[in-house]
């Protein structure tokens, strides 16, 4: 068969698998198990696709969301379009983000804030103790990060 001829969505469909609720994209996925597909040169979210499939098109500016959670999930009932805004807000309402020892990025753990809400110290020698900012060791203090614990 000439791959040339395959449209987007018989290449889509293959890597779909139809459950009761979601349908779930067996294709390639990036980190957070999210599907990505070849479109026009780029790899776009599965999801994406399956709403453009469905809809003919996203609004620009706009994003297309999942309120079943399953970040595989293609189905397009389980799909809504929101602004970036409306997106970060999904996130933080459904707990998706990396926070706390989570983050990849992290030079604290949970103990080292505790102890630094604690500590007599001034933010600059727990700075320094910690091998973190002054601001940083202020915002932990003033609950603005780590607000978890």
């Amino acid at each position: 068969m000439n791959t040339s001829k395959i449209t987007l969505e018989e290449r889509f469909w293959a890597k779909v698998s139809k459950t009761e609720t979601c349908w779930l994209w067996i294709g390639a996925k990036k980190g957070r198990g999210y599907g990505h597909i070849w479109f026009k040169g780029h790899m776009v979210a599965a999801h994406k696709i399956a709403w453009i499939i469905a809809y003919r098109q996203v609004p620009e500016g706009m994003c297309v969301l999942h309120s079943c959670d399953t970040p595989h999930c293609v189905n397009p009932d389980h799909l809504f379009l929101g602004a970036n805004h409306d997106n970060t807000l999904d996130m933080l309402a459904k707990h998706r983000q990396s926070c706390g020892e989570a983050r990849y990025n992290a030079k604290l753990t949970e103990t080292d804030v505790l102890e630094i809400r604690k500590s007599p110290l001034c933010n600059a020698r727990l700075a320094e103790r910690y091998s973190v900012s002054f601001q940083q060791i202020s915002k932990i203090r003033k609950r603005l990060e780590w607000v978890h614990i």
